[in-house]
């Protein structure tokens, strides 16, 4: 029997992870705290399934080290482009 994985996006009922997780990479490589993290999660557009979300993320991502995280949000944007061009 399978059992069906469900990730933490699914989980809060959203349907824009991808984007969270830009999101989350921008404000996580460009921010040197915590603090300023949630502040800027808090002045977002973000609602509050979505500012929860992202908030855990950024955790997440403030425990890697910077090596990491910038590899993650290179893969991302490399993604992108490559679905940009198909």
């Amino acid at each position: 029997m399978e059992s069906k994985k469900q990730t933490i996006a699914s989980a809060f009922g959203l349907e824009n992870e991808d984007e969270l997780f830009k999101h989350c990479m921008d404000v996580s490589l460009s921010t040197p705290n915590c603090s300023d993290i949630l502040n800027k999660l808090v002045c977002s557009h973000l609602d509050t399934k979505e500012m929860i979300y992202c908030a855990f993320m950024c955790g997440r991502m403030q425990e890697m080290d910077i090596e990491m995280a910038s590899m993650l949000y290179l893969k991302s944007r490399l993604a992108d482009i490559i679905n940009e061009k198909i």
